[in-house]
């Protein structure tokens, strides 16, 4: 047991946060570190704060991996990220080649730090965040991320097929194993079409991403 005092737990994850390749191109590095990327990587500026999304995660990671191996479908295109956290996976398809990000989150506590970690990457000008529901955004959106819980998911399934551009990409996350048979027929009943489930370990509590597309 230690003893922090004041508002010094508020920074005590600075500890533990720190420079990692989130995929083959892009490398995460907090503010207090400076990059030393590979050839070729995307250095992507990131400080999580108490927003979810630090890139550690598998739910956000395999996002991630999608948007890299997939950055061809938004190139010079804009994107949607539903439920957003510190922005990362936002932030990751700007380095990527999306023109524009649009990046909704229910949680009003983290506009500001998705607004600060584009800010450190030179991306402010490309990224517009707000908490606007996902019904009322407008456009539509070659590919669109959401990151959540699969209970959440499965209720926006018609809203989030709704912002697909025709032929369009959705990548869903936050998706345990036991939950991908609900979620994936929550969709399909939207008229998308399912492409693959990638995922990491074994057994009913692996993390998972289920991929799916739109009507061309």
């Amino acid at each position: 047991v230690g003893e922090v005092v004041g508002d010094e737990w508020r920074d005590a994850y600075k500890e533990h946060f720190r420079s990692f390749a989130l995929t083959e191109k892009l490398l995460v590095v907090p503010p207090w570190e400076e990059p030393a990327p590979a050839p070729g990587q995307l250095v992507l500026r990131l400080d999580p704060g108490r927003a979810f999304g630090t890139g550690l995660h598998d739910t956000t990671s395999l996002v991630a991996e999608q948007l890299d191996q997939r950055r061809a479908v938004y190139a010079g295109a804009p994107i949607l990220d539903v439920g957003t956290g510190s922005g990362i996976l936002a932030l990751s398809a700007l380095l990527l080649g999306a023109s524009e990000a649009i990046a909704i989150d229910n949680d009003p506590e983290v506009i500001d730090v998705v607004r600060s970690n584009a800010a450190l990457t030179g991306l402010g000008g490309r990224l517009q965040v707000d908490t606007t529901p996902v019904e009322n955004v407008s456009g539509s959106f070659p590919m669109v991320v959401a990151n959540i819980r699969a209970p959440v998911l499965v209720a926006m399934a018609p809203d989030l097929a709704a912002r697909l551009a025709p032929g369009g990409w959705l990548v869903l996350s936050g998706i345990l194993a036991r939950e991908e048979q609900e979620v994936l027929d929550g969709f399909l009943a939207a008229g998308l079409a399912h492409v693959e489930t990638v995922g990491r370990g074994d057994g009913p509590d692996r993390w998972g991403a289920i991929v799916l597309r739109g009507v061309a």
